[in-house]
């Protein structure tokens, strides 16, 4: 009932893949009143290499004929596809791309990666099928270089899945990340100086020597108790020397009462004290207010928006796009397999599928 196709050579590990479909399967979905068939594409490497985490997901319309898939390592790889019985695209996309821990939340293959579950989200599959590629090492990037991947993915999450991606990371370290550095090493220094101040023990110093290998927060991962109170899990007793912990001010106090005997020192030193009090406070009257405000938005917005949806999605259901006689010619297999852009109608090379075709020529994706 499903097909799919990709190009004879495989030359990059991004690669177009299209498909087509029996005419069964689409009197099917009438039958259901699927307003928007989707169809489901899972990657995964093939026998003893298969883990659910190296699966690659995609969810497309299955109006768009064609697509582009990337594959993240050499050997072989089953390419499974199925049509889901869902008519809720939304829900059945948060359903499919959702993650936990680094892994997939939900699991459509079995255990061993080699066939498809029978339902998703409580829906049975339908037209499920699967393509069996061997992918070279060649069509895969060189590992950008290792002195500079911690500079470049020091401040975003994950690691770059292509060259385009790395490129883009990098454009970032090299420009904003270098003031960003700066203010978090004085954010540190700052930090650390305070809880110097107070005496805590355990703090660590590893954060402003080694710089990319530790978070800010590593400097208080292990922090203990001020000096002026004792080692103690007794909490009451620990709570009788919290006025002590004062003490270790008395010499800022000092400072500033001799400044105080320079008018100008005394003036300077007043201003930016009032100045940090007030944009304290406005920026915390700012924050409650904001917040006030966003929770205080009419909910019969979101219920009018809901019904105009309900609305649309009634109207849909009674022109099924898919059932139109130059829709089917479209998506059934009598017109031969299209294994490249250049292979689709007009109508059908989108501007998004135009860049993904562009982004498959220029940007090939790293091996894990």
């Amino acid at each position: 009932m499903l097909k799919l196709h990709v190009p004879d050579e495989i030359q990059s590990g991004t690669v177009a893949l299209s498909w087509c479909v029996e005419k069964e399967l689409l009197e099917k979905l009438a039958q259901a009143k699927i307003i928007d068939p989707q169809l489901v594409i899972v990657i995964a490497p093939k026998g003893d290499a298969y883990r659910s985490y190296r699966e690659t997901r995609v969810v497309v319309s299955l109006k768009d004929l064609m697509t582009f898939v990337s594959f993240h390592r050499s050997g072989e790889h089953n390419i499974f596809a199925f049509v889901a019985h869902s008519r809720e695209p939304k829900k059945l996309r948060n359903f499919v791309y959702e993650r936990e821990g680094g892994d997939y939340h939900s699991h459509i293959l079995d255990w061993e990666g080699e066939s498809i579950r029978m339902n998703v989200l409580g829906e049975p599959v339908c037209g499920h099928t699967v393509l069996t590629v061997d992918v070279p090492a060649e069509c895969f990037a060189k590992e950008p270089p290792a002195w500079e991947k911690p500079w470049v993915n020091w401040l975003l999450p994950g690691r770059a899945e292509d060259q385009c991606g790395y490129r883009k990371r990098r454009m970032f370290a090299y420009t904003l990340q270098v003031p960003l550095a700066v203010l978090i090493y004085i954010i540190r220094i700052i930090y650390t100086a305070v809880l110097l101040l107070c005496t805590f023990r355990g703090i660590n110093f590893r954060p402003l020597f080694h710089v990319l290998q530790h978070n800010t927060s590593d400097i208080s991962a292990d922090l203990g108790t001020p000096l002026v109170m004792p080692r103690t899990d007794n909490v009451f007793r620990q709570m009788l020397f919290i006025p002590l912990i004062p003490i270790v001010w008395v010499p800022y106090f000092l400072f500033s009462l001799v400044v105080k005997e320079w008018n100008w020192v005394g003036l300077y030193s007043g201003l930016i004290h009032i100045s940090l009090i007030t944009l304290i406070f406005f920026t915390t009257v700012g924050i409650i207010g904001a917040y006030s405000l966003i929770e205080a938005l009419p909910r019969s917005w979101r219920a009018w928006r809901k019904e105009q949806e309900h609305k649309k999605e009634a109207a849909q259901a009674t022109k099924l796009w898919y059932t139109h006689p130059r829709e089917q010619a479209l998506l059934c297999c009598t017109n031969g397999p299209r294994r490249q852009i250049s292979d689709l109608p007009n109508s059908r090379r989108t501007i998004r599928l135009r860049m993904l075709d562009l982004k498959a020529k220029v940007c090939r994706p790293f091996a894990r």
